[in-house]
């Protein structure tokens, strides 16, 4: 097996078939032809015979020159030999930098052993990105118990921290099909001293534009079954019921029943009426969510039970990465409770949090969290039994100057290094954008005498002449078909490059070669208004081919998507 070049382990992800305009099943005759007829277009020998003509170029062009024609060199350095093409074509440039980064070692090793070894990196790689794709959702709860510190019961009492609560639950979502949804879940609580287990299954199903179910079978200790159906009566009109059956021991079914309905107030307004029949939580319940301003919300909520009563009044503020807000309860089993809580944004997926509850039958509680994208980790702690001043200050002063001690001398150093290695690597791909950009146009440059010379032998025997091809995001819609002027950036003219692939009137490009890595093509940038619909006569999202030829002296026209093949002449671009 040759040596791999250099060049490999530093390369981007380019085509090297599209490198060389060749079909992937070409031949090594092929191969050598293709690289021979584009070595002498952008070869440098070809350069300097253009500078001593008198059309120098700066020092800039010459580099991009020379990359353009070690784009070349690298492609044929690796498919000319069979063994290094075989693995590129299996395996793509990842096995190739493979073998010159050190994960595959390429001396003393066959060609078998060296697959075996890339087909086991690349499945290792393929579960990697699977596992950050299908991250189940997961939160571990962790319950102390701290109230002999502030409030003993007895004055002997041993001061101490008690494990009080213990759970972890975590549910993964498997997508059937674009309109059916699984869901596994699956919990681990303590009661007392007991751990019991929880599992459930639910098919998550749209049903209809306006109709959508929730069948759910679950196991804890005894089996229970429970089903949703949610219907849109209007646009701003939403009704839902839920029903469950609980099996009791004796065989007892216990049958439970939750009707809702939810209506779209306002833009910022959204009203829900529920009432829960023959549950735990039995009674109605009348909930207003709102945002009265920009980054603040609010949410009155009203309820009433056989034994209770109440309501809840909460707002929220955001300001940057911080939210704080407040919450106030009246009930009349626990009188009142008051709730404080901050939450501080740390990271694109993260957040870290506190919270406070003080009431005269809940006592001081502390509320600890953490999340991270689906995983959330929480950590209640009793502090007080009963409203101790002391405790209220505890609970929130020391989580404050923790997080602060932390955030100064940890995190913060490490978010700053970690947003100047982002920072780095996002100006390393803008250059490599610009440089790729300069040695395609370089290229085009040095192709321009070539093509001129195909184009006036084309038309002098009645073949292909590309009159004008562009390349980019260009309008799908057949009226705005229009070449764009020379100034748009979203397109480029490939009219040059293209011409030097016509052999013998016929020009063929596969469908699997990518076009921005064809001999003096790049990846343009998209327009802003990429987003809009084509049918308005914007630019496409994606980027397309826009030929205009003739043969045998007819005009044709042809509009390609980026992943269409190419193969010139057609009767059907015939323009009428």
């Amino acid at each position: 097996m040759a040596e791999l070049p250099e060049s490999v382990a530093n390369a981007d992800s380019a085509d090297l078939y599209a490198c060389l305009g060749i079909s992937p099943d070409a031949s090594q005759a092929d191969i050598a032809t293709a690289y021979r007829r584009l070595s002498r277009i952008v070869h440098p020998d070809k350069r300097i015979a253009s500078s001593s003509a008198g059309d120098a170029s700066s020092s800039a062009s010459t580099d991009a020159g020379d990359a353009a024609y070690q784009r070349i060199r690298r492609a044929y350095d690796v498919l000319r030999d069979s063994e290094t093409r075989r693995i590129y074509d299996e395996f793509g440039l990842e096995g190739l930098r493979a073998l010159t980064d050190g994960a595959v070692v390429l001396r003393g090793r066959g060609v078998a052993e060296l697959r075996e070894e890339l087909v086991q990196l690349r499945r290792l790689r393929e579960e990697a990105a699977v596992m950050k794709l299908t991250q189940p959702a997961t939160q571990l709860t962790v319950g102390l118990n701290c109230s002999s510190v502030f409030s003993p019961i007895e004055e002997d009492q041993p001061k101490g921290i008690y494990l009080e609560r213990l759970s972890f639950s975590q549910n993964t979502s498997f997508i059937l099909t674009p309109k059916h949804r699984l869901v596994l879940a699956g919990s681990l609580g303590n009661m007392g001293r007991t751990y019991v287990p929880t599992v459930s299954l639910t098919m998550r199903s749209q049903l209809t534009d306006k109709l959508s179910s929730d069948v759910t079978l679950g196991l804890n200790y005894l089996p229970t079954a429970a089903g949703k159906l949610t219907y849109r009566l209007s646009p701003n009109l939403l009704a839902s019921v839920r029903a469950e059956v609980t099996s009791m021991q004796g065989g007892t079914l216990v049958p439970k029943l939750t009707p809702s309905l939810s209506c779209q107030i306002s833009p910022k307004c959204v009203g829900t009426l529920s009432y829960a029949w023959n549950s735990p939580n039995k009674g109605a319940r009348a909930e207003v969510l709102w945002q009265a301003a920009e980054g603040f919300h609010g949410k009155a909520a009203l309820f009433l039970a056989p034994n209770d009563a109440g309501g809840q009044l909460s707002c929220t503020r955001e300001v940057g990465d911080l939210r704080m807000g407040v919450s106030c309860q009246l009930t009349l089993k626990e009188l009142w409770s008051l709730r404080y809580h901050l939450a501080q944004k740390v990271s694109e997926y993260s957040e870290a949090g506190m919270s406070i509850r003080v009431g005269p039958n809940v006592g001081v509680r502390l509320k600890l969290s953490l999340s991270r994208g689906n995983q959330v980790y929480a950590m209640p702690i009793v502090l007080s039994e009963w409203m101790d001043p002391a405790a209220i200050v505890y609970g929130t002063a020391v989580p404050l100057l923790a997080y602060a001690v932390v955030y100064k001398c940890i995190y913060a150093p490490w978010l700053a290094k970690f947003q100047q290695s982002r920072s780095q690597q996002s100006d390393t791909e803008a250059s490599g954008r610009a440089a790729r950009q300069a040695e395609a146009l370089s290229a085009q440059s040095l192709m321009r005498q070539s093509a001129q010379n195909s184009r006036e032998s084309e038309r002098s025997r009645g073949g292909l002449v590309i009159d004008r091809a562009v390349y980019g995001y260009l309008a799908t819609n057949e009226a705005d078909q229009q070449l764009p002027s020379d100034s748009s950036s979203s397109v480029i003219d490939v009219t040059d490059c293209l011409q030097i692939l016509v052999d013998q009137s016929h020009l063929e490009i596969p469908a699997s070669l990518t076009k921005a890595d064809l001999p003096g093509f790049y990846d343009p940038a998209p327009p802003p208004s990429s987003s809009t619909s084509s049918s308005t006569g914007a630019a496409s999202a994606t980027r397309h081919l826009l030929i205009r030829y003739t043969f045998n002296g007819t005009a044709h026209s042809v509009l390609l998507g980026d992943g269409d093949s190419v193969r010139l002449p057609q009767r059907r671009h015939a323009v009428a």
